[in-house]
């Protein structure tokens, strides 16, 4: 069997955030933390813990998979920052994974073509279309609106949202007979796809890593109105 890297991700996007590891024999150890304000002082104790548990060290990572968005703008930023941080310290890859994708894979689906609403403000939304090519994952996404998502939506096996999502998408699929389900990504199907695509190559320089925002941060928007000339 051949030894898989050692491996941590970093599930940041969402109110409730997960993080998990895996050490060379591929054992695997997955545990929620807080997103918040002072996420980034839960999530490195609860990595040295993981570490713990699985008998490896912190300083031993050599692949970090981040989901990078869209989502909360706190957790992306300090998943984004942790990974950086780890990844100039230990010399670790980075592979940056939209969130869409892993919303997908964390829900354990066996049908081809989704979509994934997210950054929902007002009547426009990031739309995220997911589909299997070459038994990959695959994302292309804009911002859109439920006009759009109406034209295209009978092609899709289903689609995902979260509490945010615009009043009229239940009744859309309904009446399209599209199944709507909860968005609920998870750091262990981000490890495995981290790792799926670590072995095939992919990675990205550290200094390159950034969050996907669909549209500029509320927090963004506010500092510069307040430091307008």
């Amino acid at each position: 069997m051949n030894k898989q890297p050692i491996t941590l991700s970093l599930e940041l996007s969402q109110r409730d955030g997960t993080v998990s590891m895996s050490n060379r024999d591929g054992a695997e150890s997955t545990k929620k933390v807080q997103t918040g304000s002072r996420g980034v002082d839960t999530v490195f104790p609860m990595i040295s813990k993981i570490a713990e548990e699985l008998s490896i060290s912190p300083r031993s990572i050599e692949l970090v998979a981040v989901s990078i968005g869209p989502g909360g703008f706190t957790g992306l930023r300090t998943s984004v920052a942790i990974a950086k941080m780890i990844s100039f310290s230990t010399g670790a890859t980075i592979v940056p994974i939209e969130t869409a994708i892993v919303i997908v894979a964390s829900s354990k689906t066996d049908k081809h073509l989704y979509y994934v609403l997210s950054g929902v403000k007002h009547d426009t939304f990031w739309l995220s279309k997911i589909h299997l090519e070459n038994k990959e994952w695959c994302c292309s996404a804009s911002l859109s609106c439920v006009a759009e998502l109406e034209k295209c939506i009978n092609e899709a096996d289903g689609v995902f949202a979260d509490s945010f999502a615009p009043e009229v998408l239940s009744s859309l699929c309904l009446n399209n007979d599209v199944p709507l389900f909860n968005s609920e990504p998870n750091a262990q199907a981000l490890l495995r796809l981290g790792r799926e695509l670590y072995n095939s190559g992919v990675s990205i320089d550290p200094l390159k890593v950034s969050p996907l925002y669909p549209r500029e941060p509320e927090a963004v928007r506010m500092w510069k109105e307040l430091h307008k000339k």
